[in-house]
């Protein structure tokens, strides 16, 4: 089992105090204890301060735009269905502009992990509410409180029988500080669904273009 130091990288620049540190730690302690191998690991993040986390982490990283960090993962996942695949972002990335494409990941049960920093503000930004502001809440952009319902992201959940054990296994078995975990066991996979050969990159997987598609290809590819 590798030290949870294996897996340091450039130093943090968050701010004094910020949670992001703790989730941060807590993904190296899960990686050293899955053994993760950085070469066959990837963590894809979003915008915003926690989305930094991929340049923090000892693997590959992936930091894209805002919103599509769970669209990029997928793409990744699909390409080569080996790596193990590791989404992050925050509130405001996962459940405003990223909302559609985290009901869609959970509805086609990807074989990925995704931990959101939920801390209800855009920190990034300088304090604006965000989805999961409480009503009431002062910032910058509701200085006369939030007037808007906040978003319960662990009830954007595609399979609710298992939702009583995921939160039985966070509060006894207490290894990750903060979320919910869920796993379908007799559903297949994205990725094992979708793909000819689930069992090796796309990249070097062979399809047989339909015949109406031939002259496109000569021309293009």
């Amino acid at each position: 089992m590798n030290d949870p130091k294996f897996y340091d990288k450039e130093k943090p620049t968050w701010c004094p105090g910020c949670g992001d540190y703790g989730v941060l730690m807590a993904l190296k302690k899960a990686a050293s204890e899955l053994n993760l191998d950085p070469a066959n690991t990837v963590l894809v993040t979003g915008i915003g301060c926690s989305s930094k986390m991929s340049s923090y982490f000892y693997s590959y990283g992936l930091h894209g735009i805002h919103g599509r960090a769970l669209a990029l993962a997928t793409g990744v996942k699909l390409a080569n269905p080996q790596l193990t695949v590791i989404a992050a972002g925050g509130d405001g990335d996962g459940y405003a502009i990223g909302m559609e494409h985290f009901m869609h990941t959970a509805k086609r049960n990807i074989d990925i992990t995704y931990v959101i920093m939920d801390n209800q503000i855009y920190g990034l930004t300088k304090g604006q509410f965000s989805p999961t502001s409480n009503e009431g809440f002062v910032t910058n952009t509701s200085p006369f409180g939030n007037i808007e319902t906040p978003v319960n992201g662990r009830t954007v959940n595609h399979d609710f029988t298992d939702k009583q054990k995921a939160f039985e296994v966070l509060v006894n078995e207490q290894k990750f500080p903060l979320g919910l975990i869920y796993k379908e066991e007799n559903k297949k996979t994205y990725e094992t669904q979708a793909l000819k050969h689930p069992d090796k990159p796309m990249a070097l997987q062979k399809y047989k273009a339909p015949k109406e598609y031939a002259s496109l290809l000569d021309i293009f590819v």
